[in-house]
């Protein structure tokens, strides 16, 4: 059955109070690996008309229905001639031309941040404005973009029967069967067995892993990692899975200490799994170990025909933009330049979802200051003049083709950046 929220009043009567109270998502009975994102999105989309709308007497209008599947959201309001212009300018910029470097100040520099999350978090996203700058913004959102946490939905009455009714070997079949389709309800049913079957544990463990929840994920694979020696004889394959993926996880929730480096140098001592060498190679680079810069080369010239095999092409873009990454590091551009449209070609997954990645891999390329490299750069994949303008901009300051350029802030601000990455990687 659906349920309805609506709100149609000045936004100085209280609209910011019912988002930080929780009293929207307590209407629709959100738990709380919900509410966090939930006010989020909430607060991005109060921001466009919090700034932007004609004066404090114009009401807004926010309706909110929940679908079961989905929640969907439509909000009108009626902005100021200049600025609803500027969200005219920020949908065109964002949705249209894809370009996501925000160069604004003041309430601007919040507008286009928040008109962004929306963006990225959100499906099905509608956005009109007439003349009389009334706008309106309508998209749907599913609670899986923003779930927080472990969930606490028990399985429904008629299903805990039927597993009661399964042995324990069928029902981690079961539960098996649905790893790689439906990662929620492979942990639900192996967590009906994990106290009689440990090694269950592995697997809801790469379960998380999947569902993309790295805490979790190595809530289960560490205790079961520390205890698998007690339970069964586990070969160097599935040593080094298991120990991949906790490294993995630790990169995924920003960690990089020498532990986690060590983990992954233990995997290529059980086997040279690509993956395992990319991701050694990522922390060698990030953490600029010159002395390994050789190592992390040979480890991705290793690695490179086993990514061409990938038949994800997300994990192979994020594969070659590390891969590349060393190349340019090592000055092989040559080689970087072969590969490196697996990541930058324009709209897809990665580019879209990883946008600060392309940035740092153009930085690089600057830094290195390989005119000719640089120059197929901008030929190959033009939308990075559009994103990435005040880059190349600055790159031409440093070079001194001033013909048509002038110093501004924006140049010398940038021109730091490149001097920066040129400091740490090229002297």
């Amino acid at each position: 059955m659906e349920k309805h929220f609506f709100y149609n009043d000045f936004m100085w009567k209280g609209i910011f109070s019912l988002i930080n109270s929780n009293s929207i998502a307590n209407d629709f009975n959100l738990t709380k690996n919900y509410q966090s994102g939930f006010c989020g999105l909430l607060h991005n989309l109060m921001t466009l008309p919090n700034y932007t709308i004609l004066n404090n007497e114009t009401k807004i209008n926010l309706e909110i229905t929940n679908k079961d599947s989905h929640f969907t959201f439509i909000i009108n309001w009626k902005a100021t001639k200049i600025k609803g212009s500027f969200i005219e300018t920020i949908y065109n910029e964002i949705v249209i031309q894809k370009y996501y470097q925000n160069n604004y100040i003041n309430w601007r520099n919040f507008c286009f941040d928040g008109f962004l999350n929306i963006v990225n978090l959100v499906e099905n996203f509608k956005f009109t404005i007439d003349k009389e700058k009334n706008i309106e913004i309508q998209f749907e959102l599913f609670l899986d973009k923003i779930y927080d946490g472990e969930s606490y939905d028990i399985l429904d009455n008629k299903f805990i029967i039927d597993l009661s009714n399964k042995s324990t070997k069928e029902v981690y079949y079961y539960g098996l069967d649905f790893f790689g389709n439906d990662y929620k309800k492979c942990v639900e049913v192996l967590k009906t067995i994990l106290d009689k079957f440990p090694y269950a544990g592995m697997i809801i463990g790469l379960a998380y892993k999947g569902l993309e929840k790295p805490e979790l994920s190595n809530q289960y694979l560490k205790k079961f990692y520390k205890n698998f020696d007690e339970l069964i004889y586990f070969d160097d394959e599935y040593t080094a899975l298991i120990i991949e993926s906790i490294a993995t996880n630790n990169l995924n929730l920003g960690k990089a200490p020498k532990k986690t480096m060590k983990l992954l140098f233990k995997v290529l001592s059980l086997n040279q799994n690509h993956t395992a060498l990319i991701k050694l190679s990522y922390l060698i680079l990030s953490k600029n170990k010159k002395k390994l810069k050789n190592f992390a080369l040979e480890n991705v010239t290793i690695a490179t025909p086993l990514n061409l095999l990938d038949d994800d092409k997300y994990t192979q873009s994020a594969g070659f933009h590390i891969i590349c990454c060393v190349l340019l590091w090592n000055d092989k551009f040559g080689e970087a330049e072969k590969y490196h449209h697996y990541f930058l070609i324009e709209n897809t997954k990665f580019t879209i979802k990883h946008i600060s990645l392309i940035e740092q891999y153009l930085l690089l390329a600057l830094a290195k200051n390989n005119i000719e490299f640089i120059g197929n750069l901008i030929l190959d994949f033009p939308y990075l003049m559009k994103i990435y303008g005040s880059y190349f901009d600055a790159w031409y300051f440093i070079n001194g083709n001033l013909a048509n350029k002038t110093e501004t802030n924006a140049i010398i601000y940038n021109s730091r950046l490149i001097n920066a990455v040129k400091k740490e990687y090229c002297d």
